[in-house]
């Protein structure tokens, strides 16, 4: 196959964008789909030499799968020995353990399937994973296992070209169908990481190279409009997708198809050319494959060892640092092993087992050994990370129960008690966090839960596009128990002033109103109904919202023994995220004040060495019960107002 100086250019522009958007640079906003440029890129490579050696007679599965070791193997091992080495000293064993199993699980080209296992409402930072993404790579060879075997069979029993094409036609589009169901919505976890929904991406390239093998459109290749358009698609992608583009789905099909235009296009001319074959690109693209094994470990160190001091500066050093070990990476490691005269077969598969073998030791070893030895030998600072971050309790009877089991009847806390007073709680994620506060108050009361995750709590209300699924009939259940049962105070606890200041709520039959309106509506029409049932409702403000995960921050400033101040709030960024939940609500109409929160003059997340918050906002178990108290005698005066 005759080398093209281009398309190592084009590698260039998939590669810089991805380093620059994981570096959170704000204008390369859509840098992720560099992935997805890559995909086309490998799709287009791989099936044009497959097509050469089954024309030639010479294709070899086992040994198409060798010459995939020779090219891929050789750098990884350097990068994952260098992440495993250096994570085992700086990590706390909690993150360090999914290092190691995350190099695991890519060795066996499953990393991808790892990843989607980890997403959900409370999991871990994925950010924190420095293997994090072996998720291509994995998805990468998972198709190259079964492909050829594809082409093979194509090339022995179907012999129609335009059949041919079909056959590639035909998964690619299925593909396609498959990436627009599963995303956006909670499916999406499977629809980003799972090879189904990428497959038309690497397709795409195959098709490409089977359009161009068998002179499909040849007079058309000449059009320099063609690549100035390919072009223009993938820049319109990088620049301006973001993190609310539903992806992959049909929006990968922007950089997908400018990608295949840019590599369809054989004319040598026009400044599109000029700058793909520029030297500068076309050495960024040659080492774009270590450039991207050796980014996000160096990302994640930095993150980890500075936080967000210096970023400007740190910024700048991870770049260059990246670009310089990828360029050692590809002159003394793929280069050469590159080289059957350098590295003969016989040696490389020595070496490449030998590595193997040492990766999946240390990897296996460390998970069952940890690494606490090391960053924690007393074990103290994972205990108190383990037990911040626990679930509060009655969490897996309580929450989502009418979600996921269709039960209509509410979580009650303890023993029914006769002739006392009922309290229902409805709630989302945050009402669930609220169950330890009011462990003590159920002994004097009889007290009910509706948690619903992610769904906001009040009647009429609804999320559109929500991630946690239809939240209107769940709120239409619970709004029909509530008028068919005595309930003597309804407690309201949700992220208010997330759905309001993010704009995440409306009006289930009032489309154009704003969160806010929707907010003031539901809440008047509530409140008016319940009076007809001689029911009390009493809101409970959010707490602080902060803008890093809380207990991580805890834990990185205690691992790697840090000084210094955790985060706060000032009263005025507080007092910001509540303003418009505290312009719909009177003073009345809250349970307790907003201040409550904040036990110093500023809002702490911590507490005399004490987490409050399970993440940015949801507050701890031990805050839960700090809060018992106040909880306990503003639940009193409302009840009994001469208290």
């Amino acid at each position: 196959m005759k080398y093209r100086s281009d398309i190592d250019g084009l590698r260039a522009v998939a590669i810089l964008p991805v380093v620059l958007f994981h570096l959170d640079i704000s204008w390369i906003s859509g840098g992720f789909v560099g992935v997805d440029i890559f995909f086309v890129i490998s799709g287009y490579l791989i099936t044009s030499v497959i097509f050469n050696d089954l024309v030639n007679g010479t294709f070899s599965y086992s040994y198409f799968f060798f010459r995939r070791v020779r090219r891929l193997f050789p750098a990884a091992f350097v990068v994952y020995l260098f992440t495993l080495s250096t994570f085992i000293v700086v990590y706390p064993n909690t993150f360090f353990e999914k290092v190691a199993i995350t190099t695991l699980s890519s060795l066996f080209f499953v990393s991808n399937l790892y990843f989607w296992q980890q997403g959900g409402y409370f999991s871990d930072n994925l950010e924190l994973n420095p293997l994090l993404h072996t998720w291509s790579l994995s998805v990468e060879e998972q198709f190259y296992l079964f492909f050829p075997l594809a082409l093979i069979v194509l090339f022995k029993y179907i012999k129609p070209q335009k059949l041919v094409l079909l056959m590639f036609i035909f998964p690619v589009v299925m593909s396609l169908c498959l990436a627009i169901y599963f995303t956006p919505s909670s499916k999406s976890f499977a629809g980003f990481y799972l090879l189904p929904t990428r497959v038309y991406e690497l397709g795409a390239g195959a098709l490409l190279a089977a359009i161009i093998r068998y002179g499909y459109f040849e007079k058309h290749r000449k059009l320099t409009l063609l690549r100035n358009i390919g072009f223009t698609m993938t820049i319109c992608a990088i620049f301006g997708f973001d993190a609310t583009t539903p992806f992959p789905s049909y929006s990968a099909l922007l950089p997908v198809v400018g990608t295949c235009l840019i590599i369809f296009t054989n004319s040598k001319s026009g400044l599109i050319y000029r700058l793909l074959v520029n030297r500068g690109a076309v050495f960024i693209g040659l080492i774009s494959y270590s450039m991207y094994l050796w980014h996000w470990p160096l990302i994640v160190l930095k993150n980890w060892l500075f936080d967000d001091h210096y970023p400007n500066i740190m910024n700048f050093t991870v770049l260059a640092t990246t670009t310089f070990l990828a360029f050692l990476t590809y002159r003394f490691i793929e280069t050469p092993y590159r080289s059957r005269k350098l590295i003969p077969d016989k040696q490389l598969k020595r070496r490449a087992i030998w590595g193997y073998i040492t990766l999946v030791i240390f990897s296996s070893t460390v998970i069952f050994t940890g690494n606490d030895f090391i960053t924690d030998p007393h074990g103290d600072i994972s205990a108190k990370y383990e037990l911040t971050i626990s679930p509060e309790p009655f969490r897996k009877e309580c929450t989502n129960r009418l979600k996921n089991s269709k039960d209509s009847t509410p979580c009650l806390i303890g023993k029914e008690k006769q002739g006392t007073k009922n309290i229902l709680v409805w709630g989302d994620s945050h009402g669930g966090a609220f169950i330890p506060t009011l462990m003590g108050a159920s002994e004097r009361y009889n007290i009910y839960f509706f948690i619903n995750t992610g769904c906001p709590p009040v009647y009429n209300l609804t999320r559109p596009n929500s991630p946690f699924g239809d939240c209107e009939p769940i709120n239409n259940a619970i709004w029909e128990h509530v008028q068919n049962n005595s309930y003597d105070l309804i407690l309201v606890v949700g992220a208010f002033n997330n759905y309001l200041n993010w704009e995440l709520i409306g009006h289930s039959h009032q489309s154009d109103l704003s969160s806010l309106q929707s907010f003031e509506t539901t809440v008047g029409e509530q409140i008016n109904l319940l009076k007809n049932i001689n029911t009390e409702i009493a809101f409970i403000p959010q707490a602080p919202r902060f803008k890093s995960n809380i207990p991580e921050n805890w834990l990185r400033m205690a691992t790697l023994n840090y000084k210094g101040d955790y985060p706060f709030l000032s009263n005025e960024e507080y007092e910001t995220q509540l303003k418009e939940f505290s312009s719909v609500l009177n003073d009345d109409m809250i349970l307790f004040p907003a201040r409550t929160y904040c036990i110093n003059v500023i809002c702490d997340s911590v507490y005399n060495d004490n987490i409050l918050y399970k993440d940015s906002h949801h507050i701890s178990n031990f805050f839960a019960e700090l809060l018992a108290p106040t909880v306990d005698s503003a639940i009193a005066e409302r009840l009994n107002p001469s208290f």
